[in-house]
């Protein structure tokens, strides 16, 4: 098991369990950043994990694990330019800019095929989405519309599309869905869920 915090700096830590089951942890890692959200975790297709922030100027940062099994062994941070500049991948030290600018906390999710798809709330309230393509450079923030309050969160159905929810500014919780497994561009309309409940507070 691994955990990721924000501590009050903006910087990000990371811990990790000695051994599965095990009680005894591994010292806490400085990950580094400026970030001004928490941590969201993702995996590479290869199966090494991701952390994704929005940084304190408002630029998606990602940053991913050197290789499955190393621990504590990270790449450097990539910034992710504004729209609507595409996105390349210069390497390992290079500049990977998603764009825009965002509030709330960011969604990853990973395609069929493995790709990294990200969701947030942009400036003005609706929901952007970016995703790599095939040889991994970034396609460039597509609005999906909508005007949200809430984070966006993400799932994926049974047959692998990808669905994005989100909490409007009538307290109404909306999703729209891809029309195809692996189909990033490609999103049928917002659909209503229903005004979402209340908190329950269990003492």
């Amino acid at each position: 098991m691994q955990v990721f915090i924000r501590d009050t700096n903006g910087r990000i830590w990371h811990k990790v369990q000695s051994s599965v089951g095990s009680s005894r942890w591994n010292g806490w890692y400085d990950l580094g950043g400026n970030a001004a959200s928490d941590p969201v975790l993702g995996k590479t297709a290869d199966g090494r994990l991701a952390v994704y922030v929005v940084g304190a100027d408002g630029h998606w940062q990602m940053r991913e694990q050197k290789s499955v099994t190393s621990g504590i062994q990270w790449e450097n941070w990539h910034e992710v330019d504004a729209m609507p500049k595409p996105v390349y991948d210069l390497g390992e030290d290079g500049v990977k800019d998603l764009g825009g600018s965002f509030v709330g906390r960011p969604a990853v999710s990973v395609s069929t095929d493995g790709r990294f798809e990200v969701f947030a709330i942009d400036a003005e309230g609706a929901v952007s989405h970016n995703f790599q393509e095939s040889g991994g450079k970034w396609r460039g923030w597509q609005s999906l519309g909508g005007s949200f309050t809430g984070d966006p969160m993400v799932a994926r159905n049974k047959d692998g599309r990808i669905q994005v929810f989100a909490l409007d500014k009538d307290g109404q919780v909306q999703f729209r869905v891809q029309r195809e497994p692996s189909k990033s561009a490609i999103w049928d309309g917002w659909y209503p869920l229903g005004v979402a409940p209340p908190p329950v507070y269990i003492r």
